[in-house]
C-alpha cells in the first residue's frame, strides 16, 4: 500500500497504481479538470503512464467561472 495525497485528503492506494486507475476509483467530476503531482501538470495523454508514489501530493483543479 502507498499513501497518497489527493487536495489534502489522504489516500490509500494499492502499490503499483497508474494515475489513471486512481482517478477511475476516485470518481472525479466530468472531463473538466487538470491534474498536477508534487506541483507538475500531468497532460491527460500521460494518465495511464504517470506512477503514482508513496508521499505524492495530488492536485485535482476544477475551473471556475467568474471575475
Amino acid at each position: 500500500m502507498i499513501t497518497v495525497w489527493l487536495n489534502s485528503e489522504q489516500k490509500q492506494l494499492e502499490d503499483p497504481t497508474c494515475l489513471a486507475e486512481a482517478l477511475a476509483r476516485w470518481q472525479p467530476p466530468g472531463e473538466g479538470f487538470a491534474i498536477a503531482i508534487n506541483d507538475v501538470f500531468v497532460p491527460r495523454a500521460n494518465y495511464a503512464a504517470t506512477q503514482l508514489r508513496d508521499g505524492d501530493q495530488i492536485e485535482l483543479l476544477v475551473p471556475m467561472q467568474g471575475g
